[in-house]
């Protein structure tokens, strides 16, 4: 899978490929539910996540193994005909 996060602002973005895993272990998915509710805590007005609010079964939670990391900065160059600056990291 290639899983892409892009930052307008910056004009950068992050490819990853690699595969995505169901987070079985109930202390490691505990760790991140309880990551996501501080990062939501911190950076919006609620006090719990959208999601929390969907009944619709148990959470799941996935992380990411990565085959590869691809970082472009799009903004270092804005001309057509200039390189883009780009990091890549194999796994």
């Amino acid at each position: 899978m290639v899983f892409v996060v892009f930052d307008a602002k910056t004009q950068t973005n992050v490819q990853v490929i690699g595969q995505a895993v169901d987070i079985s272990d109930e202390s490691e998915s505990d760790t991140v539910f309880t990551r996501i509710l501080e990062i939501t805590r911190s950076t919006s007005q609620a006090e719990v996540p959208p999601i929390s609010k969907i009944f619709a079964g148990r959470y799941v939670a996935y992380k990411i193994n990565p085959k590869q990391i691809r970082y472009s900065n799009y903004q270092l160059h804005p001309s057509p005909s200039s390189e883009t600056e780009f990091i890549t990291l194999d796994f």
